[in-house]
């Protein structure tokens, strides 16, 4: 549990540090593209793995929300409608 609140904190860290600011005029360029994907990434030659969700139609961002299965659970059962109680929040992301 706590390897994987670091791994947050560490994609928070990185996806947030970002030297070049020209795109915080042009709230458009999204890094994510609609829908759920599939990322990775290494640390410390260790891969994991994360899913993004990105509600289609979405031009800017307005809030973040980070969502963190349990032991034994897994990201896409998270992500699956219907499967998982936290999926309330995909279902959240989809209301304008």
């Amino acid at each position: 549990m706590i390897r994987s609140f670091l791994l947050l904190v560490l994609i928070s860290l990185f996806g947030c540090n970002n030297d070049d600011h020209s795109n915080i005029a042009s709230p458009s360029l999204i890094p994510y593209p609609e829908g759920l994907t599939t990322h990775y990434i290494t640390v410390n030659s260790v891969s994991r793995k994360y899913l993004v969700y990105r509600p289609a139609g979405m031009t800017s961002v307005n809030a973040v929300v980070t969502v963190l299965h349990g032991g034994g659970g897994t990201g896409l059962g998270v992500s699956n409608l219907g499967e998982h109680p936290l999926s309330v929040f995909r279902t959240l992301a989809d209301i304008d």
